[in-house]
């Protein structure tokens, strides 16, 4: 009998340590229902305002993308963005809300640290989900060998707070945009480098993260932190019902 209680007690411990996940992304409260960043246009060489600017491999300009050529889709709008759109910001948003940011994106276990020894990446929260798409001739520019697109949000966040960029190149891979392509401005507005447009996260220190009363909210998302200590303490329960039971066996 006791053999029994023992093996029972054991596989119940062992399935609910199995239950309890890996830490995969927090999001910001309002990710789900804000809009996505504006896009602050800049003038090209010719001194026309525009929404951004191609660049070949030597840094020359080589096109510019006028104002209405370029759209950006957060994931609060996926549902009535065309197919391809809606796709993958719903296969992003549904790979972030799963999977540690750690695993989609290795490198951020060393860009934490450079931004502060203490951190990890547990402390990262995603910002911004939003896709950037572009006009098919805007397409075939930057699709040439070495061009690249910068463009400019406004995020309003100070330039000392931490911002890194994550970039779905295809599929359920991700790349961590390289800090010389971040240029952060002194209005808080931060110009990124792309060579390729996709959905992008846009990831800060959740702890220093200012919040807006007003911005709208959205479910919780991932595996809440009462999940998480429900599960470990249905484990140590049972463990500790083994332990109990295996010494009044010891003393009967």
């Amino acid at each position: 009998m006791l053999k029994k209680i023992s093996v029972t007690l054991v596989a119940i411990a062992m399935v609910t340590a199995m239950a309890v996940p890996a830490f995969a992304a927090d999001f910001t409260s309002s990710v789900t229902g804000k809009s996505a960043p504006e896009i602050v246009t800049t003038t090209n060489s010719s001194g026309e305002t525009v929404a951004a600017i191609i660049y070949d491999a030597n840094g020359k300009e080589t096109a510019s993308i006028p104002v209405g050529s370029l759209t950006v889709t957060p994931v609060s709008e996926a549902k009535t963005a065309n197919a391809s759109v809606s796709k993958q910001l719903t296969a992003a948003y549904e790979q972030l809300q799963t999977t540690s940011l750690d695993s989609i994106a290795p490198a951020l276990t060393d860009a934490v640290k450079t931004y502060s020894p203490q951190m990890t990446v547990e402390d990262l929260v995603v910002r911004d989900l939003f896709d950037v798409s572009l006009d098919d001739s805007a397409k075939e520019q930057l699709a040439k060998n070495g061009n690249a697109i910068k463009i400019q949000f406004a995020l309003n966040l100070p330039s000392d707070a931490l911002l890194l960029v994550l970039h779905n190149t295809e599929g359920t891979t991700w790349e961590l945009i390289a800090d010389n392509k971040v240029v952060r401005n002194s209005d808080g507005s931060v110009t990124v480098e792309f060579d390729s447009l996709s959905p992008i996260a846009f990831l800060t220190d959740g702890g220093s993260l200012a919040t807006d009363p007003n911005a709208p909210t959205s479910p919780q998302t991932g595996y809440s932190e009462t999940m998480l200590w429900g599960a470990v303490g249905v484990g140590a329960l049972a463990l500790a019902a083994l332990v109990l039971v295996i010494r009044k066996r010891a003393t009967d």
